[in-house]
């Protein structure tokens, strides 16, 4: 069965690779239109030069340039204003304090606003103490993880002064199952300069069951794991140069103990493999905690070093408010929204848990806002990117992308209002086919 067409025995690679492009490149083109409406200037950045080769930097940013170029001309044969507040750029170097994506109202990357003293400096002094206290959890056994006390600075509200210390404690979530400062860790916390709330949460696997979704099951489908075949997918699986997985001391690298390489074992032999960003729960709990927070990942680890929310990631972001310092079309690889306890049903599971026990019911109210939202969104920017894709006959898109967009318009043209809580759905079955954003617009666009 394909993402588009689930009754069907067609799931050929070249079919599933098609429907993803499409469906990807769809909401991408949705998004874009919203913000060349809004007059809100947006860029899709590559990794800073300062920690990229040299020979890989250039031509990555001509990419990103010339998919820019694209999407603002199908904007203006369509006659969308506004076009000119998108472009193509690089995040900020890793080092040097800069080593934050950040999340607030406006999406600025956070500056020094007045010295020493701004609230730049005060963040980033305040993300190093957490990140010390990260690295010492990570270096614990998962035993010794349950419980974290800090002594931060109290401060008084009306002055904006520090008055002196308070010890806040907090009972951390549970890891996936351990402290991951592999590739690609981008731990979530927040910043509460009022009440000094900390927040320390790395990405979170899950594998869930929701009979809503696509899941292919076929033995061709399945994740060989020492021998032992699990119907998963949507696990990430690194190659090597022959296109076989990356085993570390034989099972796939996300699953490594190692919490430099990946997560540790899969709790379930079947479901949707889905990642929570950091992020996300950051997002949470600054709602949590009041509208002063910053929501922040921290880049951790030796092995990320790009500064930028991933695009599935940035759509949440601006769902929930807090639009990011920085955005890149790299991989989302099976990116997923916060579990809001919904997943209760019969064939469901939601495969989420606290260290602590049960979450309570204003943790699930917040994220089921968030996630209103984001579905309502997706959905939106689908539907838009889907007509322009099939409206804009210059596109001359290949046979299998132009059945794949047909297929797609069928389907988000016949939506009830009443259904967009879902709406985001076949976002989250394309981006489980895994493929950079980057080489999905270019191949839609033919680019390269």
């Amino acid at each position: 069965m394909s993402i588009l067409m689930p009754g069907s025995d067609d799931d050929k690679d070249a079919v599933l690779e098609a429907e993803s492009d499409v469906i990807v490149t769809a909401v991408i083109l949705g998004f874009c239109v919203a913000r060349a409406v809004q007059g809100e200037p947006f860029s899709f950045d590559v990794e800073a030069a300062a920690t990229q080769k040299l020979e890989e930097y250039g031509p990555s940013l001509k990419k990103h340039q010339d998919i820019v170029k694209e999407i603002k001309r199908i904007l203006e044969v369509n006659g969308i204003e506004g076009r000119e507040v998108l472009s193509a750029g690089a995040s900020e170097s890793f080092g040097g304090g800069m080593w934050l994506i950040t999340g607030r109202s406006g999406g600025a990357h956070m500056q020094p606003r007045d010295g020493p003293s701004g609230r730049s400096r005060g963040m980033q002094d305040r993300a190093a103490q957490a990140m010390a206290e990260w690295e010492r959890l990570s270096s614990l056994p998962a035993s010794q993880q349950t419980e974290v006390t800090h002594q931060l600075p109290q401060r008084d509200p009306l002055l904006g002064a520090q008055v002196g210390t308070v010890a806040v404690t907090n009972k951390p979530y549970e890891r996936s199952p351990q402290q991951y400062h592999g590739r690609g860790a981008y731990t979530g916390m927040i910043d509460d300069p009022i009440g000094s709330h900390t927040m320390i949460q790395p990405t979170l696997r899950r594998q869930i069951l929701d009979p809503h979704r696509w899941y292919p099951k076929h033995a061709s489908r399945q994740v060989d794991i020492a021998g032992d075949n699990y119907a998963t997918w949507g696990l990430i699986l690194p190659k090597d140069k022959q296109g076989k997985p990356v085993l570390d001391n034989g099972v796939p690298i996300n699953l490594s103990l190692d919490p430099t390489k990946g997560m540790g074992n899969l709790r379930h032999h079947d479901g949707i493999v889905q990642y929570t960003h950091g992020m996300s729960w950051a997002m949470r709990e600054a709602v949590r905690w009041g509208p002063w927070c910053n929501a922040y990942e921290l880049a951790a680890g030796e092995g990320t070093k790009k500064l930028a929310s991933c695009f599935p990631c940035t759509t949440y972001m601006y769902a929930a408010g807090f639009p990011p310092s920085s955005c890149h079309i790299g991989r989302g690889e099976s990116w997923a929204p916060l579990p809001d306890g919904k997943l209760k049903g019969p064939g469901e599971r939601e495969d989420h848990k606290f260290s602590d026990g049960e979450e309570g019911e204003i943790e699930r109210q917040i994220a089921r806002s968030f996630n209103i939202r984001w579905h309502a969104e997706i959905y939106h920017y689908m539907r838009k990117g889907c007509q322009l894709l099939k409206e804009t006959e210059s596109l001359n898109l290949n046979r299998e992308h132009k059945t794949a967009a047909e297929q797609l318009w069928r389907k988000v043209a016949t939506v009830e209002r009443t259904k967009l809580t879902k709406g985001g759905n076949l976002f989250l079955d394309a981006i489980t086919w895994h493929k950079s954003e980057s080489d999905r617009l270019a191949s839609v666009f033919k680019i390269g």
